[in-house]
This record gives structure tokens, sequence and C-alpha cells, in this order.
């Protein structure tokens, strides 16, 4: 059993090794994936479609 704290050197060269074969992204660049994009895509979808409102 190990009763000591987390070694942060150790988490930190685990994490590296196991991001080492994802290809590396500048997040700012990224083209949107996921949920983000389909709630973005919902959105433009439902703004495109709502009927024009008459304004007296």
């Amino acid at each position: 059993m190990c009763y000591g704290g987390i070694d942060l050197k150790h988490l930190q060269r685990e994490t590296e090794s196991r991001l080492a074969g994802l290809p590396k992204v500048d997040a700012p660049v990224a083209p949107a994936e996921g949920l983000i994009a389909r709630v973005g895509a919902l959105l433009k979808g439902l703004i495109a479609k709502r009927p024009e409102v008459q304004r007296e």
C-alpha cells in the first residue's frame, strides 16, 4: 500500500507518455467538435427557421 502523496514528476511523465501518440493541436485553431459544435449547429438552425416578428 502506498501512503505517500502524489509524485508530481511521475504524474507529469505518465501524462506526457500517454499524450505522446496524439497529434499536437493549437486549441484556438482546432475545429469545434463534439457537443459544442452540435449545440451551435442546432442554434443556428433554430435561428434560421424562426418566423419573422411583426412589429406595430
